[in-house]
């Protein structure tokens, strides 16, 4: 008994560490190989720590040069399984919503190889205020006040609604999940799991933020509806 309670223990643990993993690849590396690959692109590290990382992706705030001067822009890293950066889901889904008003903007994208392993890079637009998050930690006062929270809960709607108008279920709406720009407009982000609205698709986003009706169980599958989002 005391071997098999080890043995799941032991187990429980080891999921646990698989779960909290996070890519990691630094900065410099990333911004090296981008002027490596693609000359044109002069980019330069704004902080070694990442805005967000998971199991899959990393992201930095760098520095581009346009037009004589530098801007401020997030370099995004994911594993990919795609040939083209176009036919990555995180691509092509956001392609659809490109130009919404609450939808993060996507300014170039392309397939990067670092250490003989592909991977898929975006060029974002940067939150100023940082994601919902972090925001709601940093600020709380800004929450207090019932005017901005009702702006603010009616663009998180709309952004919403422009989502679903192109036929798509975003299946991860969490705070780290929506940037806040220096205008406190929230924008989504992260289209990576984001599926056609009313057909069959793998269980998918965060369980602690997912509607009741979403499987645990990744293999499952469910009919996404707009309702999974609103939840």
């Amino acid at each position: 008994m005391i071997k098999q309670g080890f043995a799941k223990l032991t187990a429980a643990l080891l999921l646990l560490a698989i779960a909290q993993a996070q890519l990691h690849i630094p900065c410099a590396t990333i911004a090296r190989q981008v002027r490596a690959d693609r000359a044109w692109i002069e980019m330069e590290c704004k902080h070694k720590t990442p805005i967000g990382a998971g199991q899959s992706s990393v992201a930095y705030v760098v520095e581009v040069a346009q037009q004589n001067a530098k801007i401020e822009r997030v370099v995004k890293v994911s594993t990919t399984k795609a040939l083209q950066s176009k036919d990555d889901p995180e691509i092509s889904n956001l392609l659809k919503v490109q130009g919404k008003p609450h939808v993060v903007k996507l300014y170039d994208h392309f397939l990067l190889t670092i250490d003989n392993v592909t991977y898929l890079a975006e060029i974002l637009e940067v939150g100023k205020l940082a994601d919902l998050q972090k925001l709601v930690k940093r600020n709380r006062n800004m929450f207090d006040d019932a005017s901005f929270l009702y702006d603010f809960s009616l663009n998180l709607a709309q952004g919403l609604k422009e989502i679903h108008d192109e036929g798509l279920v975003h299946t991860s709406v969490k705070a780290q999940n929506i940037i806040v720009m220096a205008d406190k407009t929230p924008k989504y982000i992260d289209f990576n799991y984001a599926v056609p609205v009313d057909k069959p698709n793998t269980s998918r986003g965060d369980h602690m933020c997912n509607a009741p009706e979403v499987p645990q169980d990744r293999k499952e599958t469910l009919v996404w509806h707009y309702s999974a989002d609103i939840y």
